[in-house]
C-alpha cells in the first residue's frame, strides 16, 4: 500500500538518485502509457533508451540549476517512487537514441512543425518537460500537479519564459490544461499515420485520445 502525501517528499534530482529515476520513469512507462504501449517497447529497451539521455541531463544537475528535475522519495520506505526529467528546449535528443525507436522520431517531427508566431519565444527561454514517472500505486495523490508547480517556479527564477510538455498520456494533458497551457499541435493517435503509411499507434488506449505539444507561458 502506498504512504500518504504527507510522506512523499520532492527532491531536487542529482547524480545520486538519477539512476533511481531512470528506473521509475521506465517503470511507470510499462503501465498505460499509450506511447509505450502502442509500440510494444519493453520497458528494458525503454531503460536503454533513457540511459542514452543521462550525459545530457547529468549536465544539468549542478548546484546552479538541479531543481528544474525531481523525484519524490516515500520517506517511509525510502525509494524514490517517481520522476520528473526536465531540461531547456534548445537541448535535442540524442540522434542515435532516436533512431531505435524511428515512429517516435517521426513522431517527434510532427509535433515540432507547428507554425510559429511572433509571440513564441527562441528556445533558449523555454524549459521541456522531457519525461515524468509515477509508479501506479503512487499516482492519485496529486504528485504531477505538484510537480509541475515547482518546475515553473524553479523555470521563471532562472529566467525561462515558457514551458513546453509533450503531454502523450491524458493525465499529463489534463494537468497541462490546469495550468493554462494552450495546445500548440495533436497527433491523434488512431489517425496519424508514418511515412511508411502505418499507424504505429492504433493500439493506444482510451481515454489517451492524442499526443499534445503543449506550450505555457510563464
Amino acid at each position: 500500500m502506498a504512504s500518504s502525501s504527507s510522506d512523499l517528499v520532492f527532491e531536487a534530482l542529482s547524480e545520486d538518485t538519477i539512476t533511481e529515476c531512470l528506473d521509475v520513469i521506465a517503470e511507470s512507462f510499462d503501465v498505460e502509457e499509450p506511447v509505450n504501449y502502442s509500440l510494444g517497447v519493453p520497458k528494458t529497451v525503454f531503460r536503454m533508451f533513457l540511459q542514452d539521455h543521462s550525459d545530457t541531463l547529468l549536465k544539468y544537475v549542478t548546484p546552479e540549476s538541479q531543481s528544474l528535475s525531481y523525484v519524490v522519495r516515500d520517506e517511509t520506505t525510502g525509494k524514490v517512487v517517481a520522476g520528473f526529467i526536465n531540461y531547456p528546449s534548445a537541448e535535442s535528443i540524442p540522434d542515435h537514441a532516436m533512431a531505435q525507436f524511428p515512429n517516435l522520431g517521426e513522431a517527434f517531427q510532427f509535433l515540432n512543425q507547428y507554425e510559429r508566431g511572433e509571440d513564441d519565444p527562441p528556445q533558449e527561454q523555454q524549459v521541456y518537460i522531457a519525461f515524468s514517472g509515477v509508479l501506479p500505486e503512487y499516482r492519485g495523490q496529486g504528485l504531477q500537479s505538484r510537480a509541475r508547480k515547482l518546475i515553473i517556479k524553479s523555470a521563471r527564477s532562472r529566467g525561462y519564459t515558457h514551458i513546453m510538455s509533450g503531454a502523450s498520456s491524458y493525465p499529463s494533458y489534463r494537468s497541462m490544461s490546469a495550468l493554462g497551457a494552450i495546445e500548440r499541435s495533436r497527433l491523434v493517435y488512431k489517425e496519424w499515420r508514418n511515412s511508411l503509411g502505418g499507424v504505429p499507434f492504433a493500439a493506444a488506449p482510451e481515454p489517451h485520445v492524442a499526443w499534445c505539444m503543449m506550450q505555457l507561458k510563464l
